[in-house]
């Protein structure tokens, strides 16, 4: 009886090392994807951190280009209507020496 005990009490230690063995494997598995996780965690930040550094200055960016935009659209407009007046303002002026060259070559 005593040595079924002690076969039995031999196997159960076994068997508890064996569980603690694989225990012992999962902590570590378990801390090493813990460690890779944090890695990933900490890309993803600084990644995330990069791409709004990226997005802020292309806003800025795009904020000057459209202010330039419409800095050049409002030169462009003001141009175009002095280009106007000046059109009207000579067509009218041809328009009175026409008149008065006829008038000049009716007059001799």
């Amino acid at each position: 009886m005593a040595q079924k005990f002690n076969l039995e009490l031999k196997i159960l230690g076994e068997k508890l090392e064996a569980a603690q063995n694989e225990l012992n494997k999962r902590d570590k598995s378990n801390m090493g994807l813990q460690h890779q996780q944090e890695q990933v965690q900490s890309q993803l930040q600084r990644k995330e951190e990069q791409y709004e550094k990226v997005k802020r200055e292309l806003m800025e960016e795009k904020e000057g280009l459209q202010t330039r935009l419409d800095e050049i659209r409002d030169k462009y407009q003001h141009l175009s209507n002095e280009y106007m007046e000046k059109k009207m303002e000579f067509e009218k002026q041809i328009a009175l020496l026409t008149q008065q060259q006829e008038f000049m070559a009716k007059k001799h």
